[in-house]
C-alpha cells in the first residue's frame, strides 16, 4: 500500500532533491540581473500558489527554528580562511594526526599550544597519552552520570507496545531464541540486547530492564557526543566542553519528572554509537576496514542506522579517493574501489565474528531486514498527515510541522554546503585539483560530506506519518555535527584562543534545541531543584536495581515502588490481575494478541504463538499466510484485541487494511464467538462452544431510535476490499444495539460486521461512557466498482425482540488506497476468501473437539 489518502512516501526527500535540482538549474541565470529577477518572480509565483492552496501559519509559526537552522548550516561556509582559498573547513579544524604529515602533532590544530613539549620527543608522547587517558576517564564518568540521571523518568506509565516489543524479544533471547527466527526484533541490540543483559543481571522481568537499557543507551550517547565533537572540532578541550553540556542537560534543563529533549538526544546518539565510530574512522585516512567493522556492529546495534552510515561512508570514499585525489582518474577510481571493498569487508568481518560467537545474525535476520522490512516501512507505515488545505482543519500541530520543515531545511543546506566543496569539474575534464587546497583539507571536507549524506539518507517522510517522533528521528547527530563544524570553521577565522573557543562551544551546544530543531535560550533549574531531582533519580536507580515488591491481588512485580504510585500503573495492576484470573478460569495457556501489545505475553507468562510480535509486521500476503500457519500450529485458545495502556490497536492503519489476509483469518476464526469485554480489551474464547450475540441483553420491546456513526472508511479498488468502523447505540437508553448488519450487499460480496467492540478512544474523546463498548467494524470482500459508496444501508436492531430498522449511513471522507506493489498482491480477493475459510474451518474443528469433551464449565462472558 504505497499510498494512503493519495499521499505518497518519501515526499520530503523528493522535495530536497527537487530543490537541489532547481538550485543547480538556475545557477546560470542568477548571475545576471535579468536572470535573477526572473527566478525571483518564479519563486514568488510558487509561494503565492502554495499560500493560496494551504494556510501558511505552520510555516510562519516556526520561523525562528527555520532561521536558526539556516544560520547554522550557512555558517559552515562563512568561516573560510581567505588565504586558504577553499571551503569553510580547513586542516586546522582536524584533530591532531588526522591530516598528512610526518608526525601525529604536525598539524596546526588547536591542541598544539605554545609551550608544548616537542612533538617527536617522549615527553610529547607521554603528555598526549596522559591527556587522552584523563579525557577518557572524564567521558566515562560523565557517561555513568548520564546513566544514573536518565533511568529515573523513563517509565512513568506503562506502554504495552513499545516496551512490550523490547521486553518480549529480550525474554525470547534469554530463553534460547534466535533473532528474526523465533521472534522478530523491533530495532536491534541497543534495546532488545541491552534489556536482555539487564534481565540477566538483575533477575527482574518488568519495566526495570527496559528502563535500565534506555539509560544505558543514554550513557553510550555521551561517548558518541565526545567522538563527534572531538572529530569535528579537533580539540580535546572543546570536545569535553560539548560533552559536559550534553551529559548535564537531562538533570539541569530537562523537566524533573519526564525524559526531555536532552535525554532524548543522548539516547539517539547512543543508538548511533557505532555509526559515530565509523564516521570517525572513515573520515581518517585509510581506516576503511575499521570503519566497516564499526558499521557491521551498527547493523546489529540499530539496523537501519547502519545502512544510512554505509551510504554516507561510500560517499566519503568516493570524494576522498576519486574526486579529491591528486592522481589520474583511472588510478583514483581503482583506489576508491579498493576503499569500498575494505569497507564492506570490515562489515562482513564483524558480522561473521558475531555469528561465530553468539550464533546470529542468521539468514532470517538478513532476509527480513534487507527485504521485508524496507517494504513494510515504504508501503505500510504511517497514517497521512498532509499539509492542511485551506478551509479544512490542520491535520497536525504546527509545532511538529515546523520541526519537520526545519529538518528538511537542514538536510538541504548541508547538501548544498557539501556540493559547493566538490571538485566536480574533475569529472568533466581530467584536470588537476586547484593548487590552493591546504594539506588535510580533503579530510576536513569529508566530515561535512558524511554528515550531509547521512542526514539525507535518514530523512523520513513527514507528510504521511502520524507521529512526529519518527519524522525527526536521527536528527541529533546532524544538528550536533553542524554546530561543531561551524564552530571549528569560525574558530580558525577569528583565531580564538583555547578558553574562548571552549566557552563558545559550550554556549552553542547548550543552546541547541533537539526537540524543535533550532536554537533556544537554555533556562537551567535552580540548585535546590537540581539537587532534589538528582535525589529522585538516584532513588529510582536503586529501585530499578533492587527486586520489586509484590503488588495487587495477584502479587504482580511489574513496577518499582515509585512507578507503583502512578494511578495508571495501579489500574494496570488491577486490570491485569483480573484478566489473568479470567484466563486461568477458562484454562487458557496459549493466547494470540491481535494488533500490538506484546507486553501481555510476558506479563501472563504465555509463549508467543508466532514470530510476529505485531500482526502488522507480516506485511505481504505470503508473510500473512506464514503467520496463519504458525497460529494453526501453536493452536491458541483465545484472542485478545487490546485497548488502552499504550496498545497500538491499529498502528496508524487498522490491521484489516494493512494485513487483510491475516485479519480475514482471525475474523473467520472468531465468527460467532462470544465477545467478553475486559479492562484490557475485547477477549474471544474461540475454542469454547458458546455462541452469544454481541451486546445481547435480556428483555424485549419495540426499541427506540438508533444512533449510528462511522469515523473511518477505506477502500482498495485493486481487490474490492471495503473497511469501515464506527459506533452504534440506542438513543433513548444509551445502550449498545442488539444487532447490526449490512443490508443489500452487492451480489458476490462477502461481508462481516462485528458489534459491541471496545471504543475507549471514542468514549474518552466525546466524554460519553456509553460508547465504550458500542463499536462496530465492517469488512466487505469483493465490493464492485472503482470506488466505495457514499453511504451504506444498515439493518439495526435496538433490543432483542424489537423490529429491524433499516437506515442509510452517510460515510465520512473516504481513504482510497493506491495500487499495490509487488506480484504477491495479485489475487488478493481470492487470498482473503481462502484465509477466511481457514478461520471458519479451525473454528468448526474447535467446536467438534469441545463437544467431545462434554458440556462447558463456563458460560458466556459478561455483556457490555
Amino acid at each position: 500500500m504505497p499510498y494512503f489518502a493519495g499521499y505518497g512516501k518519501n515526499v520530503e526527500l523528493a522535495a530536497v532533491a527537487g530543490a537541489l535540482a532547481a538550485g543547480a538549474a538556475t545557477q546560470a541565470f542568477v548571475r545576471s540581473r535579468r536572470g535573477l529577477l526572473a527566478c525571483a518572480l518564479l519563486a514568488a509565483a510558487g509561494l503565492a500558489l502554495a499560500a493560496a492552496r494551504s494556510p501558511v501559519s505552520p510555516l510562519l509559526a516556526g520561523w525562528p527554528q527555520l532561521l536558526a537552522v539556516a544560520a547554522l548550516a550557512t555558517s559552515l561556509g562563512g568561516g573560510r580562511c581567505e588565504a586558504g582559498g577553499g571551503g569553510g573547513l580547513d586542516a586546522g579544524s582536524l584533530p591532531s594526526g588526522s591530516g598528512p604529515g610526518p608526525s601525529a602533532g604536525s598539524g596546526p590544530g588547536p591542541d598544539a599550544g605554545a609551550g608544548a613539549a616537542p612533538v617527536g620527543g617522549s615527553g610529547g608522547r607521554g603528555a598526549g597519552a596522559g591527556a587522552a587517558l584523563l579525557a577518557a576517564l572524564l567521558v566515562g564518568a560523565l557517561a555513568g552520570a548520564a546513566f544514573a540521571v536518565t533511568v529515573g523518568p523513563r517509565l512513568v506509565i506503562i506502554d504495552t507496545f513499545h516496551d512490550g516489543e523490547v521486553l518480549s524479544t529480550a525474554v525470547d533471547l534469554l530463553r534460547g531464541g534466535r533473532p528474526f527466527k523465533t521472534l522478530l526484533w523491533p530495532h536491534g541490540f541497543h534495546d532488545t540486547g541491552l534489556t536482555a543483559l539487564w534481565i540477566a543481571a538483575t533477575g527482574k522481568i518488568g519495566t526495570s530492564p527496559v528502563a535500565l537499557a534506555w539509560a544505558s543507551c543514554c550513557g553510550l550517547g555521551v561517548i558518541a557526543v565526545y567522538v563527534v565533537a572531538r572529530r569535528a572540532l579537533g580539540s580535546r578541550r572543546e570536545a569535553l566542553a560539548a560533552t559536559c553540556v550534553a551529559a548535564c542537560a537531562p538533570l539541569v534543563v530537562d523537566p524533573p519528572h519526564a525524559a526531555g529533549a536532552g535525554a532524548g538526544a543522548l539516547y539517539e546518539m547512543g543508538e548511533l554509537l557505532f555509526v559515530v565510530l565509523g564516521f570517525a574512522a572513515v573520515t581518517s585516512r585509510r581506516r576503511d576496514l575499521a570503519a566497516g567493522v564499526c558499521f557491521g556492529l551498527a547493523y546489529l546495534f540499530r539496523i537501519e542506522a547502519a545502512v544510512y552510515g554505509m551510504i554516507a561512508a561510500l560517499g566519503v570514499i568516493a570524494y576522498r579517493d576519486l574526486l579529491a585525489a591528486d592522481e589520474p582518474l583511472g588510478t583514483a577510481a581503482g583506489t576508491a574501489a579498493r576503499g569500498a571493498f575494505r569497507l564492506f569487508a570490515g562489515a562482513a568481518l564483524a558480522l561473521g565474528a558475531a555469528r561465530l560467537i553468539v550464533g546470529w545474525p542468521g539468514a532470517e535476520w538478513y532476509a527480513y531486514t534487507l527485504r521485508e522490512l524496507p517494504r513494510f516501512h515504504r508501503d505500510a507505515v504511517g497514517l497521512p498527515s498532509p499539509w492542511p488545505d485551506r478551509g479544512g482543519g490542520p491535520a497536525a500541530g504546527s509545532a511538529w510541522l515546523s520541526a519537520a520543515l526545519a529538518r528538511l531545511l537542514l538536510t538541504l543546506l548541508l547538501l548544498v554546503q557539501a556540493l559547493r566543496r566538490l571538485p566536480l569539474r574533475r569529472l568533466r575534464r581530467r584536470l588537476p585539483l586547484p593548487p590552493a587546497r591546504l594539506p588535510g583539507e580533503a579530510e576536513a571536507e569529508a566530515l561535512l560530506i558524511f554528515v550531509a549524506l547521512f542526514t539525507a539518507a535518514a530523512t523520513k517522510s513527514a507528510l504521511d506519518r502520524s507521529d512526529p517522533v519518527h519524522v525527526l528521528q536521527f536528527s541529533a547527530l546532524p544538528l550536533l555535527a553542524t554546530v561543531c563544524l561551524a564552530a571549528a570553521a569560525w574558530r580558525e577565522r577569528l583565531a580564538l584562543g583555547r578558553t574562548a573557543a571552549s566557552a563558545a562551544v559550550l554556549l552553542l551546544v547548550a543552546s541547541l534545541d533537539f526537540e524543535a530543531l533550532g536554537l533556544r535560550l537554555p533556562v537551567p533549574h535552580g540548585a535546590a531543584a537540581i539537587a532534589a531531582t538528582a535525589g529522585q533519580r538516584w532513588q529510582a536507580l536503586a529501585e530499578h536495581l533492587a527486586p520489586n515488591p509484590p503488588a495487587g491481588a495477584c502479587a504482580d512485580r511489574t513496577f518499582t515502588p515509585g512507578e507503583g504510585l502512578s494511578a495508571v500503573n495501579r489500574g494496570f495492576i488491577a486490570d491485569t490481575c483480573a484478566v489473568e484470573a479470567l484466563l486461568r478460569a477458562h484454562g487458557v495457556s496459549r493466547l494470540v494478541i491481535a494488533d500490538a501489545a506484546p507486553f501481555y505475553y510476558v506479563r501472563f507468562h504465555l509463549p508467543s504463538p508466532t514470530r510476529y510480535f505485531a500482526l502488522a509486521r507480516a506485511y505481504t500476503p505470503p508473510r500473512q499466510f506464514e503467520l496463519i500457519e504458525e497460529l494453526r500450529r501453536s493452536r491458541p485458545q483465545a484472542l485478545l484485541r487490546p485497548r488502552g495502556y499504550g496498545a497500538r490497536w491499529d498502528l496508524d492503519i487498522p490491521d484489516a487494511v494493512r494485513v487483510p489476509v491475516a485479519d480475514a483469518y482471525l475474523r473467520g476464526r472468531r465468527h460467532g464467538v462470544a465477545l467478553t469485554p475486559t479492562p484490557l480489551g475485547d477477549l474471544y474464547f474461540w475454542d469454547e462452544p458458546e455462541e452469544c450475540g454481541p451486546g445481547a441483553r435480556p428483555g424485549g420491546g419495540r426499541g427506540g431510535a438508533v444512533e449510528v456513526q462511522a469515523d473511518l472508511v477505506t477502500y482498495q479498488p485493486a481487490s474490492g476490499f471495503l473497511y469501515a468502523r464506527g459506533w452504534a447505540i440506542e438513543a433513548a437508553t444509551q445502550r449498545p444495539l442488539a444487532a447490526l448488519a449490512l443490508g443489500g450487499a452487492p451480489p458476490g460480496a462477502a461481508d462481516d460486521l462485528e458489534l459491541g467492540l471496545d471504543r475507549a478512544d471514542v468514549a474518552q474523546s466525546t466524554g460519553r461512557e456509553a460508547l465504550r463498548h458500542a463499536g462496530w467494524e465492517l469488512t466487505v470482500r469483493g465490493w464492485p466498482g472503482p470506488s466505495a459508496p457514499a453511504a451504506l444501508t444498515l439493518d439495526a436492531t435496538a433490543a432483542p425482540g424489537a423490529p429491524v430498522q433499516r437506515l442509510t449511513l452517510a460515510l465520512p471522507a473516504l481513504y482510497t488506497l493506491g495500487p499495490l506493489r509487488g506480484a504477491e498482491w495479485n489475487g488478493l480477493a481470492a487470498a482473503l476468501a481462502r484465509a477466511a475459510a481457514m478461520g471458519r474451518a479451525d473454528r468448526a474443528a474447535a467446536l467438534r473437539a469441545a463437544r467431545l469433551q462434554g458440556p462447558p464449565a463456563l458460560s458466556c462472558g459478561p455483556s457490555p
